[in-house]
């Protein structure tokens, strides 16, 4: 069966392969409108969408009140809800066009990042389908439409086009505030640090994680960023989220044999355009994931989850690792399996469609 699949994929691929550029970005095109309207209208199927209804369909009266907030809220929160509230006829389509709005943004900006960047545009679109749509634009929605920001400014990283990487940032943060992670980001890569010096700080991260030292204490980044005491104080009395986080998942041991065998192969996947940025960006955010699991289970997944939207580019470069090709685009493939089937039997969202997906 596996094999099938894979024969089955390859022959996708070919045909993406086969067609013009203006060919591909037209199908790519109704994949991404259908897409976002799945998103957009998929209802109560996950933890965090009562939290979102209530805002779109009750925001805040006025931007002091918005301002005024316990917990502070992205300017998206506001803003789109009160655009929607000034059109719509009620409440309640105010806010199914405030989910249909987040999820045509989230979908179109990784897609058109897919379209102009992607080796294999078909591997691209699998990994993006079998995981991060799901998790972005399904749940963490404002995350979503940052990241997709994020992944468009691959091509500014590579041509150093600064002023074109710091608006799609800023436009990024009015989304989510973890969009600041991308800034200081940018001026990082844009320094000639050997490679080997990531993947030493990658074995020191791995080395935090073991010992459970607590870098945001350690920093007293806690006492710097109000938001970060937030989650401390609340993760002493919500069980859920003192919950150790798993250092040891699925995404993290593919995440970390995907950069030995791209580590194994660096001189030449360095060629290639993107994969040095990618590929640093990758390592970056695994060491993020190392750093902050002692800390809290929220913060180092939103900040791997932010950074691993450029996996869904990356993981294509396996192709270039083994030769026959096919062996790459079997392990994209596998890989893909088991996060649509990790989708389907574990995680809540999905538990509503399980009778039409099997």
């Amino acid at each position: 069966m596996a094999f099938y699949l894979v024969y089955i994929f390859s022959g996708i691929i070919s045909f993406f392969a086969g067609l013009s550029k203006k060919t591909q970005g037209a199908l790519l095109g109704v994949i991404a409108l259908i897409l976002a309207l799945f998103a957009g209208t998929r209802g109560n199927i996950d933890n965090d969408y009562n939290n979102y209804l209530e805002v779109f369909v009750h925001p805040d009266a006025s931007l002091q009140a918005f301002l005024s907030r316990t917990v502070p809220l992205e300017w998206c929160m506001y803003f789109i809800p009160k655009l929607w509230h000034w059109h719509a006829y009620s409440q309640v389509e105010a806010a199914q066009f405030c989910f249909l709005t987040f999820a045509f943004l989230g979908v179109i900006f990784k897609v058109i990042a897919i379209h102009k960047y992607a080796r294999f545009v078909a591997l691209s679109m699998l990994l993006y389908v079998s995981n991060l749509f799901i998790m972005q634009e399904m749940t963490t929605i404002r995350v979503g439409v940052a990241a997709g920001l994020f992944l468009l400014s691959v091509g500014d990283l590579e041509q150093n086009r600064k002023l074109a990487g710091m608006v799609k940032y800023a436009i990024g943060l009015f989304f989510h505030s973890t969009s600041a992670l991308f800034m200081p980001l940018w001026f990082f890569l844009q320094l000639k640090i050997k490679i080997r010096y990531y993947y030493y700080a990658l074995g020191v991260a791995f080395a935090f994680a073991l010992l459970k030292i607590n870098l945001v204490k350690l920093l007293f980044l806690d006492k710097i960023f109000p938001r970060i005491d937030l989650y401390l104080k609340i993760m002493e009395v919500d069980e859920e989220m003192r919950v150790a986080t798993n250092i040891f998942n699925f995404r993290i041991l593919f995440a970390l044999v995907s950069i030995v065998l791209m580590a194994s192969c660096y001189k030449l996947l360095a060629r290639l355009p993107y994969f040095d940025k990618l590929f640093r960006i990758q390592i970056i955010g695994v060491i993020l994931f190392f750093v902050m699991s002692p800390t809290s289970m929220v913060f180092s997944l939103r900040s791997y989850e932010l950074f691993s939207i450029v996996q869904i580019l990356l993981y294509a470069y396996l192709v270039y690792v083994f030769k026959p090709r096919g062996i790459g685009i079997a392990i994209v493939l596998i890989y893909s399996l088991i996060q649509i089937w990790y989708f389907i039997s574990v995680v809540d969202i999905y538990k509503p469609y399980q009778s039409w997906l099997f």
